[in-house]
């Protein structure tokens, strides 16, 4: 049987080390995330067979693309679903309940050393664990208690919303009781059954799940959701363990002996070669003689073995040549070795000597395949994205500026892996073969592209005619407009630069990632207004695009607010590998988080799995920053935050989208604002509050022509959004947040003054968006 082990993601400034293993009845997907599915869409993996999910470490780089890959996967038919991974699991899978659920997908958890018996086996493989644990002592992990009163104290919340450490569910329970709870949850979450079926036959009536509209549930069990889906779940605290997991295939059936068959009076027929013999299973001739598998088929041999292997640091390398598992693995001979290991790393890992000194132990027939940021060079991973910068570049440097690559790594890694033959560095796509031959594959490895002028790509596009013509009409044209401009570079706020680093809806695709806006404003700081899964790698690619541009860690540096509209899993996932990340870079300031309670409620569990050091977060509540409040009702700490970035007001309105969706609207003293819709129908409340915007930056997810599925899904056509501008009299508009359906340009019809398509890695000062109208036909004839 052909069975084999890819490489999808690699550990690079935008993604991080996943690994898919290939039979034909399923996918094995090991470690998930941000970005993960985004790789499965870029490279043409199918998701839709991914049935069981291994995860090495409870940790944001492991697992933030999971809640995605659920709904994504869900979304694509697959009806089941086993995840597998270390302490904490069940708890980081229940923690989600209010944003992902999905009717009729079963979702089940196997947590180690939870579990009974062997840890995972079915008609493919088994999977055995080793567990790793650091040399030195786990930090002590912060207070819950002190946790949950780090964000604003009134009285405003949303309805179910947890704001009193009181309301933790069962705080006393057994840490059986504790875990029976969160199973529960997500029993409740993934009933595994049509959404037509009512969850009790007795029920009176059948209503709507709080955690997704489309579960209907009894009476009684919506009494009791309602209870505790809005409660905190029994606490836990980070577990620093890292799995390691040895795979083995099923045994390989010996080959069948044609001469041998012969020889016992089998004739060619249909009973010659019977896939029975090679089952075992014995055949009975015509004239009743019983002919043995033995007799005509060879010895079976051990199916082949790889090792997702994980070192996340040198702290754990200890307990990894201390390990009796791992070293008999290096120590056994021909079947029992394992022909592939893949090394997921940590800084300072690849080049440790007692690690080195490990790995050579190992026997020459096993291949190394590395995956660690210090040996993986910083190629472009979202292909199809770089093409059109690159298309894009050519209409205005600055405002579509190209993302940051870089090949330095290569250098680290052929010093470091010099003598042993048989390691390489995993990139994306790169296979290794387990069945029936062992080989390693990289005819599937993108080849290494420049997409700067200097590459074939640039080349290719500079030679389209049409592609030169409508950008020479354009630049003209600017230049014709300009004068008429000038009073713009003099506006209030026309000095704040948008950068749009994702600008698609529900689902990455290929050319667009999720919501993701960032505001950079001189000497305030900047701003980011939602965050959707891989925003981290966005901005990482954006800000080191060359020597005069913010690097990123000091836009991280400068990070001072995140807003996030509402609790779709495509705009907040990136939360937490942006504070992780803000963490690592400052300690100067705290970071504000504006949005619905619930978001503040699954960081505080969320920081149970992964410690995030919440006390250095100030988190404000949406609907305490209401704009029908008075301004003396403002809470201590908006009052803190306006007067840390500067700001005259910030103020929110709920829009009609999802229960606690928000729109923001930013001030400041100068005369500029700025207003974020979020996603939503058009809102009257948003006109109201954002009139005389400076800028409103507002969805458009479907063309005029889809109105209906616009009003049926609530969000705003592209003349509908323009509409909301115009009401509120803006003076410049962003459009964003567009269905994958357009992938480049979506259409309109009528484009006012300083209004704008956004596209992935756009950045455009407000002074500028009057450029915006002039291009739009040199930008369709570029993407036609």
């Amino acid at each position: 049987m052909r069975w084999f082990a890819q490489v999808v993601g690699t550990a690079s400034p935008d993604t991080t080390p996943s690994i898919v293993v290939h039979f034909d009845s399923q996918r094995y997907l090991f470690n998930c995330g941000e970005g993960t599915q985004r790789l499965f869409v870029e490279n043409g993996v199918r998701a839709n067979k991914v049935t069981n999910v291994f995860l090495t470490r409870l940790n944001w780089d492991c697992i933030g693309g999971v809640p995605g890959m659920i709904l994504t996967l869900a979304d694509a038919g697959v009806r089941r679903l086993h995840f597998h991974g270390g302490p904490n699991l069940t708890h980081f899978m229940a923690a989600n309940r209010h944003f992902v659920a999905r009717t009729g997908l079963s979702v089940k958890v196997n947590e180690y050393p939870l579990n009974d018996g062997q840890f995972f086996e079915d008609e493919n493989m088994t999977v055995r664990v080793v567990e790793l644990n650091p040399a030195t002592r786990s930090p002590p992990a912060e207070s819950s208690d002190s946790d949950s009163e780090m964000g604003t104290t009134t009285a405003a919340h949303e309805q179910g919303a947890m704001k009193r450490k009181h309301d933790t569910i069962a705080d006393a329970a057994s840490a059986d009781e504790a875990i029976a709870l969160k199973r529960q949850f997500i029993d409740i979450m993934f009933p595994g059954q049509p959404a037509a079926v009512a969850t009790s036959s007795t029920s009176s009536a059948a209503v709507a799940c709080p955690a997704d509209p489309a579960i209907v549930v009894s009476a009684e069990q919506l009494i009791a959701l309602r209870r505790q889906f809005g409660q905190r779940m029994p606490r836990t605290r980070p577990a620093r363990s890292a799995l390691c997991y040895i795979a083995q295939g099923r045994d390989v059936l010996g080959r069948f002996d044609p001469k041998a068959a012969v020889a016992l009076g089998l004739k060619p027929g249909p009973i010659f070669g019977k896939p029975t013999l090679k089952r075992g299973e014995s055949v009975t001739m015509p004239d009743g003689t019983v002919i043995q598998p033995q007799q005509v088929v060879g010895p079976s041999r051990p199916g082949a073995i790889f090792v997702v292997l994980d070192c996340p640091s040198v702290d754990y390398i200890d307990a990894l040549v201390a390990s009796d598992e791992l070293n008999a693995l290096a120590e056994a001979k021909d079947t029992e070795s394992p022909r592939c290991i893949f090394h997921l790393l940590g800084d300072g890992v690849i080049e440790h000597q007692a690690f080195q000194a490990w790995i050579r132990r190992f026997p020459s027939s096993t291949q190394h395949i590395i995956l660690t940021e210090q040996c993986t060079p910083a190629l472009t991973q979202f292909r199809k994205s770089a093409e059109c910068q690159l298309r894009l570049n050519q209409l205005d440097p600055s405002i579509f500026p190209l993302s940051y690559a870089y090949l330095i790594s290569l250098y680290v890694c052929a010093i470091v892996l010099a003598d042993m033959p048989n390691a390489c560095v995993g990139e994306t796509n790169l296979m290794y073969f387990m069945e029936p031959k062992p080989s390693l594959d990289r005819s599937q490895v993108p080849t290494i592209t420049d997409y700067t002028w200097a590459g074939s790509v640039g080349k290719e596009i500079r030679e389209r005619v049409e592609f030169t013509a409508a950008i020479e009409q354009a630049h003209r044209a600017l230049e014709e407009e300009r004068a008429a401009h000038a009073p713009d570079a003099e506006h209030p706020g026309h000095e704040i630069v948008v950068t749009t680093l994702g600008t698609g809806s529900a689902l990455p695709s290929k050319c667009r990632n999720v919501s993701a806006t960032l505001l950079q404003i001189p000497a305030i700081g900047n701003i980011m207004l939602d965050a959707g899964e891989g925003t981290l790698g966005q901005l990482r690619r954006h800000f080191n695009i060359d020597s005069t541009s913010q690097g990123a860690d000091d836009c991280l540096r400068k990070l001072k607010m995140i807003f996030v509209s509402h609790l779709h899993a495509d705009h907040h996932l990136g939360v937490i590998r942006l504070i992780v990340a803000w963490q690592r870079v400052t300690d100067q300031h705290p970071l504000y988080i504006v949005g619905p309670w619930r978001f503040w409620s699954w960081l505080q569990e969320y920081n149970g799995v992964e410690q995030l050091y919440l006390s250095n977060i100030r988190f404000i509540g949406a609907p305490d920053l209401h704009y029908t409040l008075p301004d003396d009702k403002a809470s201590p700490s908006a009052r803190a935050m306006l007067n840390s970035l500067g700001l005259s007001a910030i103020r929110t309105t709920d829009v009609i989208h999802c229960p606690m969706a928000y729109a923001i609207s930013i001030e400041h003293q100068s005369g500029w604002k700025i207003v974020y819709s979020g996603d939503t129908r058009p809102c009257n409340k948003l006109v109201e509050m954002g009139q005389q915007a400076t800028l409103l930056i507002h969805e458009a997810t479907l063309e005029d022509t889809m109105r209906q599925e616009a009003i049926d899904k609530k969000h705003s056509t592209t003349s509908e959004a323009v509409d909301v501008g115009q009401r509120m009299n803006a003076y410049a508009i962003l459009l964003t947040h567009f269905s994958q359906r357009y992938p480049r340009v979506p259409p309109l019809n009528y484009i006012p003054p300083r209004t704008g398509f956004a596209f992935d890695m756009m950045r455009v000062a407000i002074g500028e968006l009057w450029k915006m109208p002039t291009m739009l036909p040199a930008i369709r004839t570029l993407f036609p």
